[in-house]
């Protein structure tokens, strides 16, 4: 099993589950669910997803639930499973507004969204290391896009 923790239209086919905080009534429940995307025990067993996927998704969590949600994701990943984030980097956007290189509007955009899709949270790429490697993560892979950020990592056994 494959989870993808969407918050917008990237509906994964396949063996991906999609599982997003807002209604999707036009897809059937065994491709899309509607729930609460940091704790996942509503939706599985633990040690039985390969891949989470939590791109552009990660905003949408609450600060102080991060540990919680890191936790639940390395729960329900199986051996050696992976999960694949991707996030804005509060760092990367605030010195390009310093910089110049994006208006405040931009900045304000990437940070917090629109108003009907409002983002609840941001974080820059060391802190979401140094978090995932505390839920007993191994970072395998690190790459900016950009301003984002992109990163794999994998259920620790250790």
């Amino acid at each position: 099993m494959k989870i993808n923790l969407c918050c917008s239209d990237d509906i994964r086919e396949g063996e991906y589950l999609n599982i997003g905080i807002a209604p999707n009534n036009k897809l059937p429940s065994d491709i899309y669910r509607q729930g609460d995307i940091s704790a996942l025990d509503w939706v599985c067993e633990d040690g039985t997803v390969e891949e989470i996927l939590v791109l552009n998704t990660l905003n949408y969590i609450a600060p102080e639930r991060f540990k919680i949600a890191f936790d639940s994701w390395f729960s329900k990943l199986s051996t050696n499973g992976v999960i694949k984030i991707s996030i804005v980097d509060l760092f990367v956007i605030c010195k390009s507004f310093v910089n110049d290189q994006i208006t405040i509007g931009e900045m304000i955009n990437h940070l917090w969204g629109i108003p009907e899709n409002r983002k609840f949270s941001s974080i820059d790429s060391s802190l979401l290391c140094k978090m995932l490697e505390d839920a007993n993560f191994r970072i395998e892979t690190k790459r900016y896009d950009g301003i984002s950020f992109y990163i794999e990592a994998r259920k620790n056994e250790n």
